[in-house]
C-alpha cells in the first residue's frame, strides 16, 4: 500500500491540540475523561470564511489547479481586498494550471487583515468551471515574548495540605489563617516534575480550629496574569512526543517502535520523525478483535500563539499550529472469542490514549498542552479487512472578536486509494485530530477540539456462478467535526491519587463545549461488479463537407458482473467534466465536448488534406475509470490543399502585360505581388478570415509599393479572391478586380524578353497538351498504402504534382494519414516525369524524389525517401505503385 501524508493544520484563538484517531461513538471507562455535565457555549457564531494567519507581508501566493486555465475568463476574478473592503494592487499570472498571487510593491504590511478570491466563474481550456477559493489571511506581527504573573498570587506547599476532597482542600497550617479569601489565586507546589504548580481559585473559605478548609474551583486563564503578550514559533518535534501508558488494550507482537507499560511511566517514541508501529497490533473491543497493521509517522509542527493579556482579561487570543503525519494502515475485524466468521454486524468503538507532547513557550510556565489518541470505530459482519490511504488538510479555529466567540472550518481531502478484501460488509472511519490547548499550572485556556478524516464503506458481493467476478460496492468520503470548549482544572481527587502513586490518570472536567462542524460528504463512490470495457462512439467514421458540423454520441459498455452481462450507458451532461478531445489535424477538423456530452466536429472551409482522427479521452477518477478512442474522419468534396494550388504566376487576362505572383505563407495566408514585365508595382501580406472552398475573403496590408517609402504605414485594403477553376482565379482588392489565368515562371520570362525583341510573344505559342492532367489512384485494392496523385500541366514542360499517402485498413474504410506533397514535375520524355518532394508534418520533415511513368491511362509513381517501413514513423513510405486514372 502506498504512503498518505496526513496534513494538520489548526488555526485557534483559545487553544489548538493534535492527535491521531480513529473516531469513535464511545469511550471505554478506563481510557475516557471523565466529564461533568456541560454547558452549551452561548454566542458561538460559526464563520463561513476560513482563516490563515501568521502570513509573511511579501507572501507569494500560488494555487495549482487540475487543468490548463482559460486566461480570458480570468479577468477581474481574482483579487484581494483589505480592511476597509478595498482590492488590493496585487500581481495576478496565469500559468498553464496555475495562478499566482504576488503581493503590491510595499507588501502586505504587518499584523493586517485580507480576504482572498479565486472567483468560480474562471473556467478551464475544456470549459468547466473551477473549485472557487475564498479565505482570510492576516500577516505576521513582531514577535514578542513577555508575561506578568499577578503578584497577589498566594502559594502552597504539599506538606502544608491535610486532605483532598472532591474540589476542597484542607490546610493544617494555620499561618495561612486570614490570608485566604473567596476569589483568591492559590498556587500548590506538588513537589512532581510532570506537574509542579497548580493554580486554583478559592470560591469559599471555612476555619475550623488550627485546619482551614477551602472550596476550590478552576480560574480563567487570563486571571492568572496581571499582562501577558506572546507572539513567537514553537516548534513541536518528535523529541516532544511521549507514549503513555495503554489502558484497556491488549497487544501481540508489538513492534519497538511503540513501547507500552503497565507503569505510569512515559517513554520516547523511537526514531526522530515519531515513528508509531502497528504490527498485527490486536485492540479488544468489546468480545471482537481488531487488528491494525501499518504505522503513524508525526514529523515537526509548528505552533505560533498571538495572545494579549491585560488586566487579567484577553484583549487578544490566536493560536496556529501545523503538524504532518504520514499512514499507512489496514484494519481487519473478527470474533474475538474464536476463529469463525462474525455473524453478527459489528458496530462498536473505543478511544484509547497512547501519548502526549507538551511544548514549552518562551514565557516560564507557560506551555503547549496536547494528547496523542488512538480511537477506534469499525462497522462489519463476516470477516473482512480494509485498507484507506487518503491525504486530508484541515484548518479549524476559534478567535475571540469584540467579545464574540467565532470558529471556523476548512476540509480538504484526496483519496488516493481505499481496498477491501473479505466477504460480507466493513467500513472504518480513519483520519487526523486536533486537541491542544494553552496551559499555565494546569489552567487551560479555551481549546479546540477536532476529528477529521477519511471513511470507507464496502458491501462484498460473490456470484454465485463464477467465483472469480467477486466485486464489491463501495464508496469514500471525508468526515470533520469540531468542538470549542472551555477545559476545567483536573479534580482536586484525581490530583491526590496521582501524587500518592495510586494512579496515572488526572480525571479532566468539561465546563463548556460547543460542536460547530459536524459532517460527513461522499467523494467517491465505486461499484467493482460494474465494469467499464470500453468507450463506444457512433457513427464509426463521421463523414464532412469542408465547413461541415457534426455530433458524435458516446457511450460507455459496461460489464454487470452479478448479473454476468453486458450493456451499454450513453454519456450525457453530467459525463461532461471527465471527456477531453484533441484533433490531430486543426487545419482538417476541430473538435470540442458539449455541454450535452457529446463530441461535436467542426471541418475546416478549407482543410488541408482528406483525412485526419480525433482522439477522446474519458477520465473519470472518482470511479476509476479511463478509456480513449481514435474518432476517424474524412473529408467530402475534397480539394486537395487549395492555397498551394494558388502559388506562382498568374496572369491579367484583361492587360497582357500584368502578372501577379502569389506565395503560401501560411493555412490562412499568403504573399500577393503585383507586377509588369520590368517592375513590381506593389506586394502585400492578405490574411483570410473567411475561408470558403471556393472563395477566401481577408484583408491586404501593404509590405511594398512603387513610390511609397513608407508602404507598411499605408491603409489595409479589403480582399477577395474567388477560384473559378484550376487555371483561373478573380481577385478583388479593394474597388479594383482583376480576372487571372495560370501561368508559369517561363512564360513570364519569355514576356519579359518578347519585350526587348528576345523571342516571339507568348501567345503565339502551342498550348499544352493536358490529357494527362486529372486523378490517379491505386489500381490494386489490397495494398497495404493507399496513395492518391493529382496531375496538373502548366505548361509543355511542367506540371504542378499532389500527393496524399494513407495507410489503409482491412475493410478499406479507415486510414491513417502518412505523408503529403505539393511539388513541381519536369518533363524528360513523352512518357517520363520527374520532381523532388518535401512532406513537412507535425513529426518533422522528410524528403526525397520521385518519378512518374506514364503507361497508357495509367501511370507508375516511383518514391523514394527517407522511410523504408511503416514502424519507421510518420512521413512518406518508399513506394513503386500503379495508378489508374479516376472518372
Amino acid at each position: 500500500m502506498k504512503k498518505g501524508i496526513i496534513i494538520l493544520i489548526g488555526i485557534i484563538i483559545a487553544s489548538v491540540a493534535a492527535y491521531f484517531i480513529f473516531q469513535s461513538k464511545e469511550q471505554p471507562a478506563n481510557t475516557a475523561p471523565k466529564e461533568t455535565k456541560t454547558k452549551q457555549l452561548e454566542g458561538l457564531e460559526k464563520l463561513d470564511t476560513p482563516i490563515r494567519p501568521g502570513i509573511e507581508p511579501d507572501h507569494i501566493w500560488k494555487f495549482s489547479l487540475e487543468k490548463k486555465i482559460d486566461k480570458n475568463t480570468i479577468q477581474n476574478k481574482v483579487y484581494i481586498l483589505n480592511e476597509e473592503q478595498q482590492k488590493v494592487p496585487a500581481n495576478i499570472e496565469v500559468n498553464n494550471e496555475e495562478i499566482t498571487i504576488k503581493p503590491p510593491q510595499d507588501g502586505y504590511g504587518k499584523d493586517k487583515t485580507y480576504e482572498l478570491f479565486v472567483d468560480k466563474d474562471i473556467k478551464y481550456v475544456d470549459g468547466n468551471n473551477i473549485e472557487p477559493i475564498h479565505f482570510t489571511f492576516i500577516t505576521k506581527r513582531d514577535e514578542v515574548a513577555k508575561a506578568t504573573f499577578r503578584k497577589d498570587l498566594i502559594k502552597i506547599k504539599k506538606d502544608q495540605i491535610d486532605k483532598v476532597v472532591e474540589d476542597s482542600i484542607i490546610l493544617k497550617d494555620s499561618e495561612l489563617k486570614g490570608k485566604l479569601k473567596k476569589d483568591s489565586i492559590i498556587v500548590l507546589e506538588t513537589g512532581s516534575k510532570e506537574i509542579p504548580e497548580i493554580a486554583r481559585k478559592v470560591s469559599s473559605v471555612k476555619e475550623d480550629g488550627r485546619k482551614i478548609i477551602i472550596d476550590t474551583i478552576t480560574p480563567k486563564f487570563e486571571e492568572l496574569f496581571d499582562d501577558l503578550d506572546l507572539y513567537t514559533n514553537i516548534r513541536i518535534t518528535p523529541e516532544d512526543i511521549k507514549v503513555e501508558p495503554i489502558n484497556g488494550l491488549t497487544f501481540s507482537n508489538i513492534n519497538t517502535g511503540l513501547t507500552a507499560s503497565a507503569a505510569p511511566t512515559m517513554f520516547l517514541a523511537e526514531e526522530k520523525k515519531g515513528f508509531f508501529n502497528f504490527n498485527k497490533t490486536k485492540f479488544i473491543v468489546d468480545e471482537y478483535e481488531v487488528t491494525v497493521d501499518g504505522n503513524m509517522k508525526f514529523r515537526d509542527g509548528d505552533i505560533i500563539p498571538d495572545v494579549v493579556v491585560e488586566d487579567k482579561s484577553i484583549k487578544r487570543f490566536h493560536l496556529y499550529m501545523e503538524q504532518i503525519v504520514d499512514t499507512e494502515l489496514n484494519v481487519s475485524v473478527k470474533n474475538g472469542k474464536g476463529e469463525k466468521k462474525v455473524k453478527k454486524g459489528l458496530e462498536t468503538g473505543k478511544s484509547f490514549p497512547i501519548g502526549n507532547f507538551k511544548a514549552p513557550s518562551p514565557i516560564p510556565l507557560v506551555f503547549v498542552d496536547g494528547k496523542i489518541y488512538l480511537k477506534i470505530e469499525i462497522t462489519a459482519s463476516g470477516e473482512a479487512k480494509v485498507s484507506i490511504e487518503y491525504t486530508v488538510e484541515e484548518r479549524l479555529g476559534i478567535k475571540n472578536k469584540n467579545g464574540k466567540v467565532q470558529a471556523y472550518g476548512d476540509v480538504d481531502v484526496d483519496l488516493t486509494d481505499v481496498q477491501f478484501t473479505g466477504e460480507g460488509k466493513v467500513g472504518i472511519e480513519a483520519g487526523p485530530g486536533a486537541g491542544v490547548s494553552l496551559s499555565a499550572m494546569q489552567v487551560f485556556s479555551v481549546g479546540l477540539d477536532a476529528n477529521m478524516g477519511g471513511y470507507a464503506e464496502a458491501t462484498m458481493v460473490l456470484p454465485v456462478s463464477n467465483i472469480e467476478n467477486t466485486c464489491a460496492k463501495s464508496e469514500a468520503g471525508l468526515y470533520a467535526k469540531g468542538e470549542a470548549n472551555i477545559k476545567a482544572f483536573p479534580t482536586l481527587g484525581s490530583i491526590w491519587k496521582t501524587w500518592g502513586g495510586l494512579t496515572g490518570d488526572l480525571k479532566y472536567k468539561y465546563e463548556v463545549i460547543q460542536t460547530f462542524i459536524d459532517e460527513k460528504s461522499k467523494i467517491k463512490e465505486w461499484d467493482s461488479c460494474k465494469v467499464a470495457k470500453d468507450l463506444l462512439f457512433d457513427p464509426k467514421e463521421v463523414l464532412l463537407k469542408p465547413g461541415e458540423e457534426k455530433e458524435v454520441n458516446l457511450s460507455l459498455n459496461m460489464l454487470d458482473k452479478e448479473a454476468s452481462k453486458e450493456e451499454a450507458k450513453s454519456l450525457g451532461e453530467e459525463d461532461k467534466k471527465f471527456l477531453s478531445v484533441r484533433t490531430k489535424q486543426k487545419d482538417v477538423v476541430e473538435a470540442e465536448v458539449t455541454n450535452s456530452g457529446k463530441i461535436k466536429l467542426i471541418a475546416n472551409e478549407m482543410p488541408s488534406q482528406q483525412n485526419t482522427e480525433v482522439e477522446v479521452v474519458y477520465d473519470n477518477e472518482d470511479k476509476d475509470i479511463k478509456k480513449s478512442i481514435t474518432i476517424p474522419v474524412k473529408i467530402t468534396d475534397f480539394n486537395p490543399t487549395p492555397l498551394e494550388q494558388l502559388n506562382g504566376y498568374w496572369r491579367n487576362e484583361n492587360s497582357k502585360g500584368m502578372f501577379v505572383k502569389i506565395d503560401k505563407k501560411g493555412a490562412k495566408n499568403i504573399e500577393y505581388a503585383a507586377m509588369d514585365t520590368h517592375e513590381i508595382w506593389y506586394t502585400g501580406n492578405v490574411q483570410f478570415d473567411t475561408v470558403k472552398q471556393k472563395a477566401l475573403s481577408g484583408n491586404m496590408k501593404y509590405l511594398a509599393k512603387h513610390g511609397e517609402d513608407n508602404a507598411e504605414s499605408l491603409p489595409e485594403e479589403a480582399f477577395k479572391l474567388e477560384v473559378v477553376s484550376s487555371e483561373k482565379i478573380t481577385v478583388t482588392k479593394g474597388n479594383e478586380v482583376f480576372n487571372l489565368r495560370k501561368s508559369s515562371t517561363k512564360e513570364y520570362e519569355k514576356e519579359q524578353l518578347a519585350v526587348v525583341g528576345g523571342t516571339e510573344d507568348i501567345n503565339n505559342q502551342p498550348k499544352p497538351n493536358t490529357k494527362l492532367d486529372g486523378f490517379y489512384v491505386n489500381a490494386q485494392s489490397d495494398s497495404k498504402l493507399y496513395i492518391d496523385l493529382e496531375f496538373t500541366m502548366t505548361d509543355d514542360k511542367n506540371a504542378k504534382v499532389a500527393v496524399e499517402q494513407r495507410t489503409n485498413s482491412s475493410n478499406g474504410i479507415t486510414t491513417s494519414l502518412m505523408g503529403s506533397f505539393y511539388t513541381n514535375a519536369v518533363k524528360q520524355n513523352d512518357s517520363t516525369w520527374t520532381f523532388q518532394w518535401v512532406d513537412n508534418n507535425e513529426l518533422g520533415q522528410t524528403n526525397g524524389t520521385g518519378t512518374i511513368t506514364v503507361q497508357g491511362e495509367n501511370i507508375t509513381l516511383d518514391l523514394k525517401g527517407e522511410r523504408d517501413k511503416l514502424t519507421e514513423g510518420r512521413g512518406i513510405v518508399n513506394q513503386k505503385v500503379t495508378l489508374k486514372k479516376s472518372e
